[in-house]
């Protein structure tokens, strides 16, 4: 490709677009996947005249993509858990899975007579704030490399809107 070349240009007639989010290429620089609005994952192939392949997901929109090796890339965003897709040709790209990450709940069990007493004492609403079941408890940002070569990595850190940083091993 020439320096400054367009590679892709999406938003044709009668199509609504999505901004992206995040890019990243991989290890040999043959893919070029991106996230955006629209809970999209896109992959450009060089090798494969510039084929672009595009999966839409169920989820919440995506804010970040990082390969963990040459055909499998990691996403996460608005849903606070990482995913992992495989890409092995243009009529191969699919959600490998989520990467769980189950937070352990804290919640104790309150008598209704002590349920009473503490609004009484706080002269408030029962203000119950719903808690994601996730490590994160907020969006994901940004995902990067802890440990490995960028051909294969064997860990990689997530960090969120909600300050928490969680370091993820990477599924064979």
């Amino acid at each position: 490709m020439q320096f400054g070349e367009l590679l892709y240009q999406k938003g044709e007639k009668g199509e609504s677009g999505g901004w992206v989010h995040s890019v990243c290429f991989s290890p040999t620089g043959q893919y070029l996947a991106w996230v955006d609005h629209r809970s999209c994952v896109n992959v450009a192939d060089s090798t494969k005249d510039k084929v672009v392949t595009e999966l839409k997901t169920s989820n919440l929109p995506f804010l970040a993509v990082l390969f963990v090796n040459e055909t499998r890339f990691v996403t996460a965003g608005h849903d606070c858990c990482p995913y992992l897709f495989s890409y092995t040709d243009p009529d191969n790209l699919e959600l490998v899975g989520k990467m769980d990450g189950h937070r352990q709940s804290s919640k104790s069990t309150v008598s209704a007579m002590q349920h009473f007493r503490n609004l009484d004492k706080k002269a408030d609403k029962d203000s119950e704030t719903a808690e994601v079941e996730t490590l994160h408890q907020n969006s994901i940002s940004q995902l990067s490399i802890v440990e490995g070569d960028p051909s294969s990595v064997t860990t990689f850190s997530s960090s969120g809107i909600d300050g928490a940083l969680v370091i993820w091993a990477t599924k064979p």
